[in-house]
């Protein structure tokens, strides 16, 4: 007699699963200019600041790619920069300027 077939379940795996998040520097967004950033922009920022792509984030976030790259646009415009290198480098200004 035949076994019945048994479904065997993967299990769920973290969202950031696969990154190697022990390369990864932490990002604290602080200044005037980040300030004016939601929530969800802030936490944008920070997970590419900290080099993930935008599918990476999506992933990590449980969102749309599309999503991501419109927190980033809109994070840019209140920042005042015009890509990931120029936010970057407004970071690092930032964060040189605090310490």
């Amino acid at each position: 007699m035949k076994e019945p077939a048994t479904t065997q379940h993967a299990p769920e795996p973290s969202s950031l699963e696969g990154f190697p998040l022990g390369t990864f520097q932490v990002v604290v967004l602080s200044g005037p200019e980040f300030e004016r950033l939601t929530l969800a922009e802030r936490a944008v920022v920070g997970l590419a600041a900290a080099g993930l792509s935008n599918e990476q984030i999506a992933r990590a976030r449980k969102s749309a790619t599309r999503t991501v790259a419109n927190q980033l646009a809109s994070a840019f415009r209140k920042v005042g920069v015009g890509s990931r290198f120029e936010l970057a480098a407004r970071l690092r200004g930032a964060a040189a300027a605090g310490e």
